[in-house]
């Protein structure tokens, strides 16, 4: 579905990927603070204004950049890894207020590289408790068979978890991203230079 190229849909340049800049603290932000990538990207996001056709273009042509083969849009997979699409995909959804989404996706990301035990035990704890615990602060939507799974094996191990303890949650938002809000956010960002239907 094709979104109206309307003043309200389209965000004013965001300058981010500043380095040695740490992320505002804001109504939601990621439990692991990293620095940003140099180089600055505009983006299209709701709630604001239409930024300058030059930047959409610029915009556009690094999302393209990051395709393979004869692919005509990126892969959310290869957007999450790309620092700069990443942040641009983040902004776009707090621009819908879901970014505790792509949040919790790249904390669960830390989390599983973590090897020392007790820093792992700590950032699950934080984890659950800013994401997955009913009422939390920025709650995620997944099945109450998932979240039922991560609070047994929160307490099965008592206090020394896995680094597989929240993969089926992390899949879960990742299609829920892939099926939706990424859609749109290439859509708001693509679409005046690829007319073509989008794909996951």
């Amino acid at each position: 579905m094709k979104i109206p190229a309307t003043k309200n849909n389209w965000q004013t340049l965001v300058r981010v990927f500043k380095r040695s800049v740490i992320r505002n603290k804001s109504k939601s932000t990621s439990i692991v603070t990293t620095d940003k990538p140099q180089d600055a990207l505009t983006i299209a996001s709701p709630r604001t204004s239409h930024p300058a056709t030059e930047d959409r273009k610029e915009c556009a042509k690094y999302l393209c950049s990051l395709t393979n083969n004869n692919e005509l849009r990126p892969r959310l997979s290869t957007v999450l890894r790309d620092q700069r699409a990443h942040e641009a995909f983040r902004i776009f959804l707090k621009g819908e207020y879901s970014d505790e989404n792509i949040n919790f996706w790249s904390d669960v990301e830390s989390y599983k590289t973590l090897e020392d035990v007790e820093k792992r035990d700590q950032i699950a704890n934080t984890i659950f408790s800013t994401y997955l615990k009913t009422d939390a602060s920025f709650e995620i939507n997944i099945s109450h068979e998932t979240k039922a799974e991560i609070v047994q094996l929160m307490k099965a191990y008592d206090h020394i978890h896995t680094s597989t303890a929240f993969n089926r949650a992390q899949n879960e938002i990742f299609y829920l991203m892939e099926s939706d809000s990424f859609k749109r956010f290439l859509s708001s960002n693509m679409e005046s230079s690829i007319n073509a239907p989008i794909g996951g």
